[in-house]
């Protein structure tokens, strides 16, 4: 079995320390920031041309008409760059080749216009080409500046359907690439810390088979693909020679990722599915997140980006707030809680930035990829606290059962004891009873004597049942079977019966189909026992008409069927009608008599018989009884 709680901690640490790793990105003192040099044109569609944006730039004399900041949020328009100059180096060692850096891997289309020698050089980079073609192999999109060729002769056009953020800083090449390389290991520590933690619940699903674990595992191997090819590390090495991928698998895992965390928390707590209310929003949200699903393909890109972070806030702070407000709550309840409120502030923090309402700082340029690190550890906490649990309650469980075998072995023991001690002396009243009835020949002292005999006939058979009821509760109850004669379990029932023929202006019959074999192979005295049950309430609750006994095949099936015509049973009644020491209502038990148990024992013995003792019954007009077995033909004996 695994131990959560024993390897909890290794989890902990290694999700901690690949935090650590994103949260230590050194700064790129290396680079000078550009934005004070930027020349800014937002093309009005009128599809210019490079040579006519160049024109304009010309005439703007250092002065941008659109004031350019590094973040413009969400625009489907064309957005042309230029530089009226660039800073001067602050080291003079600085090599002659420097790079323009944008750190934003999500923009889609880039194109760099470089003016040299009356010719236009052009380099592409973005989303929709192929990363194998970059000049310049970084998950960000990298330029080569020849310091030679003046600022104005560089020109960037940007396009992209998602949010546009242009960080644009001047690096040094060598520094660069040092920036590159811990930028992938702090990335890798990042997703191997999630995928590790998530292959182990994966493993741990196989061997537990609880659906909690499946689905957080599912969730973290969704965020790890969602991050990567965020940052652009999918793209570079795993798709390099495909185009426009990357938009669609971040609106994929997005909706992955929301729907396997809402799975996971509607598993983790039932009642989402049970209250009313809550019910529906669920349900809308699986209906809401398939539709877009399979529609990623074919919905833009700039509205899935913006519509699905809208959703996941509204589904996150609704099940956040839900929880909220619950009472006795668990340790694991609780860090599923924090999990979730936390995760709702980070993407309410994000949807701002992305807005432009926020500014582009680190805090809330990686809030989503802290607060999903920090989900994912309290959900880990969550699952290992529940876990606990559930050990905890095997052993308690294991203990109580253990407890509750001795006691009903002791019970069973003690009834067997006064069972026998309480019935010895009752058939010696019997049979006293029996010779003072042939000595007094005045009707009122025989009255009283029958009288006596039925209540002592009485006591022996509730004895009886109380009895059996132990028997078959402590397991003691064995089915044996064999080969016996049909006409023989009914002629034994029907001579059993007479006294009721006698007493009651009541048929008795029993029908058997042709098809149904005289010789059975099933166990008879249990057989007998059940149909006399049966037999014996029917006589009871019947006034007048008919009571029968009916054999027939019915799929394959030996069914016994018991039918009476007395005044039938209600709906209510049939609920409580199995119960110990139940008869439907008071008024029957006053009326009639008898424990109740009867008609439990009959059940509990067809049960271990691979059978279920059924219903039919309508007020007025009668019930039937009937069970079925199968197989019920065999040359063997068999003993259950």
């Amino acid at each position: 079995m695994i131990q959560f709680s024993k390897r909890n901690n290794l989890f902990t640490t290694i999700l901690l320390v690949g935090f650590g790793f994103i949260g230590c990105s050194s700064a790129k003192n290396f680079c000078e920031d550009l934005t004070p040099y930027v020349l800014h044109y937002i093309e009005d569609g009128s599809s210019l041309t490079v040579e006519e944006v160049r024109e304009k730039f010309q005439k703007m004399h250092g002065v941008s008409e659109n004031p350019f900041t590094s973040s413009i949020g969400y625009s489907d328009k064309t957005h042309w760059i230029s530089f009226n100059k660039f800073p001067n180096p602050t080291n003079p060692k600085i090599p002659a080749v420097e790079l323009l850096l944008i750190d934003n891997p999500l923009l889609d289309d880039l194109i760099m216009y470089v003016f040299a020698e009356d010719k236009i050089q052009k380099f592409q980079s973005g989303d929709q080409k192929k990363f194998s073609k970059r000049r310049v192999p970084a998950t960000d999109h990298i330029f080569r500046i020849p310091p030679e060729i003046p600022a104005e002769s560089f020109i960037l056009r940007v396009r992209s359907a998602g949010s546009i953020r242009l960080p644009l800083t001047k690096c040094v090449p060598g520094k660069l690439l040092e920036y590159e390389i811990e930028n992938n290991i702090q990335h890798g520590f990042y997703y191997g810390s999630i995928l590790l933690i998530s292959i182990y619940h994966l493993f741990s699903f196989l061997l537990t088979k609880r659906k909690t674990f499946l689905m957080f595992s599912l969730y973290g191997i969704t965020l790890v693909i969602f991050f990567s090819s965020n940052s652009g590390h999918l793209q570079k090495y795993f798709f390099p020679n495909i185009e426009g991928l990357s938009n669609h698998i971040l609106q994929f895992t997005n909706i992955l990722g929301i729907l396997f965390g809402l799975l996971f928390i509607v598993i983790f707590f039932p009642f989402f599915t049970k209250e009313k209310h809550s019910k529906y929003i669920i349900w809308l949200s699986y209906l809401f997140l398939a539709v877009h699903f399979l529609l990623v393909p074919w919905i833009s890109y700039s509205y899935l980006s913006k519509i699905i972070p809208y959703f996941g806030m509204f589904i996150t702070f609704y099940l956040a707030t839900a929880l909220f407000f619950k009472t006795n709550l668990t340790q694991a309840d609780l860090w599923v809680r924090r999990g979730l409120v936390i995760l709702s502030i980070a993407i309410i923090i994000a949807i701002l930035r992305l807005n432009t309402v926020l500014p582009n700082v680190f805090f809330t340029l990686h809030i989503i990829k802290i607060s999903q690190f920090i989900e994912v550890l309290f959900f880990a906490l969550a699952l290992s606290s529940q876990y606990s649990e559930m050990q905890k309650n095997t052993i308690r469980i294991a203990f109580e059962k253990e407890v509750a075998l001795k006691l009903a072995e002791a019970k069973t023991d003690t009834l067997n004891y006064l069972s026998h001690e309480i019935r010895n002396p009752l058939h010696s009243i019997t049979a006293y009873l029996e010779i003072l009835g042939e000595r007094f020949q005045d009707d009122k002292t025989k009255d009283d004597i029958r009288y006596l005999l039925k209540s002592s006939d009485h006591v022996i058979k509730i004895v009886s049942d109380v009895l059996e009821q132990s028997r078959l509760e402590a397991g003691k109850i064995k089915i044996e079977n064999s080969m016996f004669f049909l006409h023989d379990l009914l002629d034994e029932l029907t001579g059993e019966i007479q006294p009721f023929l006698v007493q009651k202006n009541i048929k008795f019959f029993t029908e058997v189909d042709s098809n149904v074999p005289k010789e059975i192979y099933s166990d008879m005295f249990h057989i007998h026992q059940v149909l006399t049950n049966l037999l014996f309430n029917a006589f009871k609750f019947t006034k007048e008409g008919e009571v029968s006994i009916k054999v027939t095949i019915v799929d394959e099936k030996l069914r016994f069927q018991v039918i009476d015509s007395g005044k039938g049973i209600t709906e209510e009644d049939r609920n409580i009608l199995f119960t110990k020491f139940e008869q439907g209502n008071q008024n029957l038990y006053k009326k009639f008599g008898g424990s109740g148990l009867g008609l439990m024992i009959s059940r509990g013995i067809l049960n271990l018989m691979g059978s279920e003792l059924q219903l039919n019954s309508k007020l007025g007009v009668g019930s039937e009884f009937y069970f079925d077995l199968y197989p019920f033909t065999n040359t063997t004996q068999e003993t259950v």
